[in-house]
């Protein structure tokens, strides 16, 4: 090792640089490049580890020079994206061992990895941090089971761990079912995905120096607030399950959170709440108003007229719209629209070019459907219809695509010459045949693609299917099959893309009857005898859910 220019600066600045990168980048960009800096990265204690899509060789590299005791903050995590992380994680550690640390992120650990993680939380005291993330979308690649099964698990171990969570500042949970029993004096932020009013009533007690509550909470009428009193709370995103909320529920909830500068409102509600007189009231203290409710009654364009005032249009510029029984903010029109650009029955934004500017998905419904304007920011095209190369070009700016996703083909529209003009495009997904899509791309190869996901038959993938596309999409390196595969169709796979990272595949029907339940579990115990088997020949690590099996290579 020679010296570098990076030796003449102090320790201090060094370990200030090394806060802005995650333990696993610094023991790659910084090790053995000088004495100086080996003896500094020894001597560093206050690691950031984040496992969070790591690949296999950074984890491993991560693993081999971490000292539990210099980490303060990690994540961990089981997800598509890393599968059998945890497994090979706890055959290395303990949480016990990491003595200094602040803050700790899980991310679908697992039921089988819940109690060993959970029993050590007591025995680290400077712990102020404890965020645990699980799957919120409903797909064929997360397992329901496991949820579940956590939180019966959390709940049974609650008592265990219960004891840390008055020192923590941040906390997220799945649910805060055990939370009424526990005084939480420190905590500043909490998110939850399940919640009553049992529940709130408790924290506007325990949790006197709250500043921030994200949750979605089931309404009873039983319970005569949605909020309770939160003095100190300045940002609140809430969705509201159950019961309609009227518009005096809204007024009721702010008059609740006096400090409130923030707010996201979700739920089903009354036709009352399109009242924009009424809320200027209660919101014109809010730096940020964001909202979509679901009204079952038919809104008109005069509907609208309270929120054309100055206050809505000038002093806040907080637009809202309608479309489709939604009455909502700008920021809710993409999730209203699933993605399809369209322009909404009313609104109050003055000029609708605001709207062709602010949308990012685009889905094709309409043959060959011109809009009155080009979209410019579309990050991810849908083709759902038959359509022509110069109708998407003429819609659609593509130098900005970078998701492109394939429903439906016309027999002559040249795939190839819509992908070559798209520099930005590096995930491709895949719901017509592969033979039929090879077809259509006229054997060239596509090198820019990193992310591929195929839908369709397992009769479509034969040996030669699944080579031909290994060579037309050569730097792969996340795959998804969505089809039903045997084994040796996953390893065939596995050999031929060669630059693969994880890869996800579904090896029995996604919707299960009762009666299928029983051959489903016999299917996953012969998976995994399989897997096992097979491992020595494959460098990879598994994880297997409800439907799917899932490799980290």
């Amino acid at each position: 090792m020679t010296a570098c220019r990076l030796d003449g600066l102090p320790v201090e600045l060094i370990h200030n640089l090394f806060g802005y990168f995650a333990a696993h980048e610094i023991f790659s960009i910084f090790s053995n490049v000088s004495l100086y800096l080996n003896g500094i990265i020894n001597g560093y204690t206050s690691y950031h580890v984040n496992f969070q899509s790591i690949n296999r060789t950074d984890f491993d590299l991560a693993c081999q020079h971490i000292v539990p005791s210099q980490v303060v903050s990690m994540t961990l995590s089981n997800d598509e994206h890393t599968p059998g992380l945890m497994k090979i994680f706890v055959s290395r550690f303990q949480l016990s061992q990491f003595t200094r640390l602040k803050s700790l992120k899980l991310i679908e650990i697992g039921a089988e990895f819940w109690e060993c993680i959970m029993t050590k939380l007591v025995e680290l005291k400077d712990l102020r941090t404890l965020l645990y993330i699980n799957p919120n979308r409903l797909d064929e690649w997360v397992s329901k089971v496991c949820s579940k099964t956590i939180t019966k698990l959390d709940e049974s171990l609650a008592k265990i761990y219960a004891p840390i969570l008055p020192q923590l500042i941040r906390l997220r949970l799945s649910h805060g079912n055990y939370l009424k029993l526990v005084q939480l004096s420190n905590l500043r932020h909490l998110v939850l995905n399940q919640s009553d009013g049992a529940l709130l009533r408790h924290i506007s007690f325990a949790a006197p120096q709250l500043r921030s509550l994200d949750l979605s909470v089931f309404y009873e009428e039983s319970y005569p607030e949605i909020i309770y009193p939160l003095p100190q709370v300045t940002r609140i995103v809430l969705d509201v399950q159950g019961n309609f909320l009227s518009i005096n529920n809204i007024e009721r909830m702010m008059t609740n959170l006096p400090r409130l500068k923030h707010m996201k409102l979700t739920g089903n509600c009354e036709k009352n709440v399109v009242d924009g007189y009424r809320l200027e009231l209660k919101a014109k203290h809010l730096v940020s108003f964001e909202f979509s409710f679901c009204i079952y009654d038919i809104l008109v364009s005069s509907d609208l007229d309270s929120f054309r005032t100055s206050f809505w249009l000038q002093e806040k510029q907080w637009f809202v719209c309608y479309y489709s029984k939604y009455f909502f903010t700008m920021s809710y029109l993409s999730k209203i629209t699933d993605g399809h650009f369209v322009l909404p029955t009313y609104s109050t934004v003055l000029d609708d070019t605001y709207f062709y500017t602010r949308t990012v998905e685009y889905k094709s419904y309409f043959n060959n459907e011109l809009l009155e304007r080009r979209l410019h920011n579309i990050k991810k095209l849908t083709l759902s219809t038959t359509c022509n190369l110069s109708t998407v070009e003429n819609n659609i700016d593509l130098n900005t695509i970078q998701i492109l996703s394939i429903e439906l083909l016309d027999e002559h529209f040249s795939l190839a010459q819509l992908i070559s003009k798209m520099p930005s495009v590096h995930h491709l997904c895949i719901s017509i045949g592969p033979k039929y899509l090879l077809k259509h791309i006229d054997w060239q190869i596509m090198e820019n693609i990193r992310i591929l996901e195929i839908s369709c038959s397992a009769i479509a993938l034969t040996d030669d299917t699944i080579a031909e596309l290994s060579t037309i999409f050569p730097n792969t390196e996340r795959l998804h099959i969505r089809c039903v595969c045997s084994i040796e169709m996953m390893l065939m796979f596995l050999d031929r893309f060669e630059h693969l990272l994880t890869a996800s595949f579904q090896y029995t029907n996604f919707w299960l009857n009762f009666s299928e339940v029983s051959e489903t579990a016999h299917s996953q115990l012969q998976l995994m005898q399989d897997l096992e088997q097979c491992s020595s020949n494959y460098p990879y690590t598994y994880r297997i859910t409800s439907t799917a099996v899932h490799f980290w290579l």
